[in-house]
C-alpha cells in the first residue's frame, strides 16, 4: 500500500490496462456473437 501511495502513475496505468481489456472482451463477445 505505501508503494501505491508513492506511485499513483502505477495504479492509474493498472486500472487503465483493466478499462482497455475489459473494452476489448465486449468487442470480442459483440464480434463473435
Amino acid at each position: 500500500d505505501a508503494i501505491c501511495a508513492t506511485w499513483p502513475v502505477g495504479r492509474l496505468r493498472v486500472a487503465d490496462r483493466g478499462i482497455r481489456e475489459g473494452i476489448l472482451f465486449e468487442l470480442m463477445q459483440g464480434a463473435s456473437g
